[in-house]
């Protein structure tokens, strides 16, 4: 009984703040987590910080820099975002996820905080709360935090960190942060923060070094290393260990390892025989990955004509509103035998008759285009269809399809009894205004 009064509570709780998310939307700013940080003792203070800002490769440089510290011995908080399928992978420390007690604990105190004070908080802002505040609570040494959208004036940053990270820039997000590269860099390098050194990946504009040179920012540009995005965000992990190695004990073989690390749906391989599959169905393999912009599209196929050389790909893909929808399936186009569309379960994704249109006008090449009913259909088919031809299976387009497609496999993992990411609503009203 006090077990589901506790999960009730969990519930009870994620529902509020999903509510902020529905009203509040996406408000960029520091007024409101300044106070808010204020008012709990600014606990960002109580450990060190690395920040990571990117239009690509944030999270899994976050994961493997994580992982490199805790190796190493240290106590480790990682915040990132969004999540597939539990709030709780946005808050983890030493690789576990916050318990839904904490999460429990700590919306409770933030909710009392903001409803006294009058405090406009919106849903990142109040997830960011509760993350500086569990970190502090557990006594990390050091978070690595991935910022949320942009950069300068994204919700995380507050913080002073030792070293302050730029992956890569690329056109997403272009309605908030601006049309070309270089105004979403300068945004994005509102991350530095004076004498603070910086690690940029190779293909960053040299906007971000003037940025750097303004606020006497020690700049260090991870070397360019051929192959595709993991290695790049390898070199761009191993350039802020070798930072974090003058005050902090890494050893060598220690940092090797950790950069092996990958968080779920980034180029995730799954490989036959599969126990939840028929013996007819097995394709060659199974890619999940999150690409969910042009330039990570580019990249992913690159990489599977690398891995998976000559072998059919046979793509489901579901994208958001907020994408370059019709690019993106531009580059589908060019490298599927034969595609497959899906929409979102959480609302985010573009609508799958509205899908369909655009791929029907945007893929150039004639193709095999289908739209099924459900995603348990569409994978069931799509694995079929890769099977007779011994190809491979992909899925990309947006991480909130992960969730519902990993679901269909077979795959276990913790789910919310809702999904509790950007809403439908959230991106209309971004994009109306």
């Amino acid at each position: 009984m006090m077990m589901e009064q506790a999960k009730s509570s969990y519930v009870n709780l994620l529902r509020k703040l999903f509510r902020y998310n529905c009203q509040k939307g996406v408000k960029l700013g520091l007024h409101n987590v300044q106070r808010m940080h204020a008012l709990l003792g600014q606990p960002s203070l109580k450990f060190k910080t690395v920040h990571i800002a990117g239009t690509n490769g944030k999270g899994s440089v976050a994961i493997k820099v994580a992982r490199i510290l805790q190796l190493s011995g240290y106590h480790v908080g990682l915040f990132t975002s969004p999540h597939i399928t539990s709030f709780r992978e946005r808050i983890c420390v030493d690789g576990a996820l916050i318990s839904e007690e904490a999460v429990e604990e700590g919306l409770s105190l933030l909710f009392e905080l903001i409803e006294d004070h009058d405090i406009p908080a919106t849903f990142f802002e109040l997830t960011t709360m509760l993350m500086f505040w569990y970190f502090a609570s557990r006594d990390v040494d050091v978070a690595v935090l991935e910022v949320g959208l942009g950069g300068r004036l994204d919700a995380t940053n507050i913080v002073m960190p030792v070293v302050s990270v730029i992956t890569s820039i690329g056109l997403d997000h272009c309605e908030i942060l601006g049309n070309t590269c270089e105004k979403i860099a300068r945004e994005k390098a509102g991350i530095l923060k004076p004498n603070v050194p910086v690690v940029v990946g190779p293909t960053v504009p040299d906007v971000v070094d003037r940025v750097a040179q303004e606020r006497g920012c020690e700049i260090i540009r991870a070397p360019s290393r051929k192959g595709w995005f993991d290695e790049e965000n390898t070199s761009v992990a191993a350039s802020v260990g070798e930072v974090l190695k003058r005050t902090w004990t890494i050893p060598q073989e220690i940092m090797k390892e950790g950069l092996k690390a990958l968080p779920s749906c980034r180029f995730e391989v799954l490989l036959p025989p599969m126990s939840w599959m028929c013996e007819e169905d097995q394709p060659e393999a199974i890619i999940l990955d999150v690409a969910h912009n042009p330039p990570a599209m580019k990249n992913l196929f690159g990489a599977i004509a690398e891995r998976f050389p000559d072998k059919p790909l046979c793509v489901v893909s579901g994208i958001s509103y907020n994408k370059n929808v019709e690019e993106c399936l531009q580059i589908v186009g060019e490298k599927a035998e034969t595609i497959y569309l899906l929409e979102a379960e959480n609302g985010r994704g573009v609508l799958i008759e509205e899908l369909k249109m655009i791929a029907q006008a945007s893929v150039r090449k004639t193709k095999n285009i289908f739209a099924l009913p459900t995603t348990e259909e569409t994978v069931r088919a799509v694995c079929l269809q890769a099977a007779k031809c011994q190809g491979v299976v992909v899925f990309c387009g947006s991480v909130f399809i992960m969730g519902q497609v990993r679901r269909a496999l077979g795959i276990s993992q913790i789910v919310d009894p809702f999904d509790l990411n950007e809403t439908f609503n959230t991106i209309k009203r971004i994009r109306n205004n």
